[in-house]
């Protein structure tokens, strides 16, 4: 759902962080790897990874 209602809008792709375990998750779902840095949330500090979906034909 959010991908369609991105691309309804005009938008031509979509971010993320996604936590490590999640990673296979987005890739299953057509989500590229990007750049992994630390992310501190209640006190820990987590690795993540941006995740990007195009929503485009970049060749358009």
């Amino acid at each position: 759902m959010p991908c369609s209602c991105a691309r309804a809008t005009s938008h031509e792709s979509l971010g993320l962080w996604a936590s490590l375990n999640a990673v296979p998750f987005y890739e299953a779902a057509g989500w590229d790897r990007g750049v992994e840095r630390d992310h501190e949330t209640n006190g820990e500090t987590l690795t993540v990874l941006e995740m990007r979906k195009q929503l485009t034909d970049s060749g358009a």
